[in-house]
């Protein structure tokens, strides 16, 4: 297969509706620090950038994160995956924590990135929003590809004043949205379309939503 393939493995752990709260003046990276899911997975730490925000419904302040986790076998880690969760307010100061999917991405060769966090409507049921993250990795495998794969989930919009224990995956761009910018094994070099939140909202526009 010329695609690298991102293996998604369900966790073993039931993620509980638990509210946390938020202490007073404590930033959303120290909050997300304070609540690393390790009871519930093997979260280690925080990845990359915290995002608070409410460009989602333009109202709700919620925040969206990434742990780092590993996949242990007797003691041993055998390797780390990236794990996105979403923050949500249910009273002043005091959040419910949805996972954003229930799989985990594995890192492949190099650590998983998270490009962008955007809104987008993608979804011709609603006039809504939904949320979408744009990933990369890199990857240098002689016998298949080099380079860096640029790949977007898309998650459909949710009812924030009962919010879900996980978000729902939009299925329908996986395909179009997953490139290798680099070399496949026959030697021809690939320039990736779509690598910024701003060329996936333009495509999608041109498909009509």
């Amino acid at each position: 297969m010329r695609n690298l393939t991102i293996i998604f493995f369900l966790l073993s752990t039931i993620i509980n509706a638990q509210e946390f709260k938020r202490l007073p003046s404590e930033s959303a990276e120290d909050f997300v620090k304070r609540n690393i899911p390790k009871s519930e997975t093997t979260a280690l730490e925080v990845s990359g950038n915290v995002l608070e925000t409410k460009f989602w419904d333009n109202k709700t302040e919620t925040i969206i994160c990434f742990y780092i986790g590993a996949d242990i076998n007797n003691n041993k880690i055998n390797h780390y995956y990236l794990l996105g969760y979403i923050y949500i307010p249910t009273k002043p100061n005091v959040y419910k924590r949805v996972i954003i999917n229930d799989t985990g991405l594995p890192f492949v060769n190099e650590p998983i990135k998270v490009e962008s966090i955007f809104f987008a409507n993608c979804d011709r049921n609603d006039t809504n929003k939904e949320l979408g993250i744009l990933f990369s990795h890199k990857i240098d495998d002689e016998s298949e590809a080099e380079g860096t794969y640029y790949f977007t989930h898309f998650y459909d919009n949710i009812n924030f004043n009962s919010p879900p224990k996980k978000l729902t995956e939009i299925m329908t761009f996986k395909e179009i949205f997953y490139e290798l910018e680099g070399r496949f094994d026959d030697g021809d070099f690939k320039t990736a379309k779509f690598k910024t939140a701003s060329e996936i909202k333009n495509a999608l526009k041109c498909l009509g939503y």
